[in-house]
């Protein structure tokens, strides 16, 4: 990576990255990524199911060792990083899976949206209570609060999935295919909450600024994005960048 400066610096960045399966990381899934994520673009990663893009995600996000290649967060060479300074970073970093968002089954959406904040806050309290009723409330989840994921609608789930990851304020938001499977309206509130609209106003009190959507279905996505890649066949390719991607 060369050298910048602390402004100009990329929020991710990873260099001739193998991206390996989360169930078998002798697996390489993705290979040779170079990506750089700059504060403030909005990217679209399109491609076929099962393609590795939610892998690609999980590595950017920290969540996933790559197989090979190196990986920055925010300025900082991963591997060379102590596990508290890794943690401090990937909490800049907010991810929300698809197909319900990987909530936690026996926990209702209030306690889903609690823990990361009990795992993460130096002393949780009322502050962090009332952050949690400031997004259940800017997502319209308020009448859901304690109620099991296995009892909510697909699109209260995904939304849930989505609140749990604002609890801490990320700076930047990885979507992996949050609205595949779901009805016309709600992508259309999806994509008003990325451009700033559906939950601007309504309590949050700070939103993502850079963000990044995994989609199979990327006619939703093209027109908000300003930089697109695609994984497929195994390979990533930046497709297009500058502003204004059209279908």
């Amino acid at each position: 990576m060369s050298p910048e400066s602390a402004d100009n610096r990329p929020v991710l960045e990873l260099e001739e990255v193998d991206v390996p399966s989360p169930r078998m990381p002798q697996a390489v899934v993705v290979r040779s990524v170079n990506w750089r994520v700059m504060a403030g673009e909005r990217w679209l990663v399109s491609g076929p199911a099962r393609a590795g893009k939610s892998s690609v995600v999980g590595v950017a996000a920290g969540l996933i060792r790559p197989a090979r290649g190196r990986h920055w967060m925010f300025g900082d060479d991963l591997a060379t990083l102590r596990e508290s300074e890794r943690m401090a970073h990937r909490l800049k970093v907010g991810v929300v899976f698809g197909g319900g968002g990987r909530l936690f089954p026996t926990l209702s959406v209030v306690q889903n949206l609690a823990l990361p904040l009990m795992y993460h806050a130096a002393s949780p309290g009322r502050e962090e209570a009332e952050q949690v009723k400031r997004v259940l409330a800017a997502l319209g989840l308020e009448a859901y609060a304690d109620v099991l994921p296995g009892d909510l609608p697909r699109w209260v789930a995904q939304r849930a999935a989505l609140a749990r990851a604002l609890v801490l304020r990320p700076t930047v938001l990885m979507l992996d295919d949050p609205t595949l499977g779901l009805p016309e309206e709600e992508v259309t509130w999806w994509r008003a909450l990325l451009d700033g609209g559906a939950a601007t106003g309504k309590g949050l009190e700070s939103s993502p600024s850079t963000w990044v959507v995994a989609a199979t279905e990327p006619r939703p996505w093209q027109s908000w994005a300003d930089r697109s890649a695609r994984v497929e066949g195994g390979r990533w390719a930046v497709v297009q960048a500058g502003a204004g991607l059209r279908p």
